[in-house]
């Protein structure tokens, strides 16, 4: 059984798709029956595009799913060090995130890990080579941090 936007990409586009779920993410959605080029969604996707979403669902409501960039973003840079071997307290350590964190960004959740594992295929992580890792900060579990008041001089 396939999701809503799963749907919209096989259909109309992957591009498409990602729009709609940064523009009407996680919101009611009603394709109308018979619209015209100057409507607000064929502003956003184009015109035929939305003649293809017509075909699928005119006249009806749809939810798509919320479309977080700096989700993404964080999930694919978890994948890619899980991929390059490290262990996820590691990841947590570089991505300066919690343990369950990180686990919850590389295993998702039921309602989602479909949509993200098809969206890593398609797209997101055929582009490894882009993702720019965050600087360590010097914080971690075998690092002190230093104080912040001011050193006493001995005399």
């Amino acid at each position: 059984m396939s999701t809503v936007i799963e749907t919209i990409a096989a259909e109309v586009g992957f591009e498409t798709a990602v729009i709609i779920c940064e523009v009407w993410g996680d919101r009611t959605l009603y394709i109308p029956d018979c619209p015209g080029p100057d409507h607000p969604i064929a502003q956003d996707i184009g015109y035929e595009p939305l003649l293809k979403l017509v075909a699928i669902y005119g006249g009806q409501t749809i939810r798509p799913p919320v479309m977080n960039k700096s989700h993404i973003r964080k999930r694919r840079q978890c994948l890619l060090l899980k991929s390059k071997g490290m262990s996820t307290r590691q990841i947590a350590w570089v991505m300066d995130m919690s343990v369950n964190r990180v686990k919850r960004l590389i295993e998702g959740n039921e309602a989602n890990a479909a949509w993200h594992d098809w969206a890593d295929e398609s797209d997101l992580l055929a582009r490894n080579d882009q993702i720019a890792l965050p600087l360590q900060t010097g914080r971690g579990p075998c690092r002190k941090q230093s104080g912040t008041g001011a050193r006493k001089r001995s005399a």
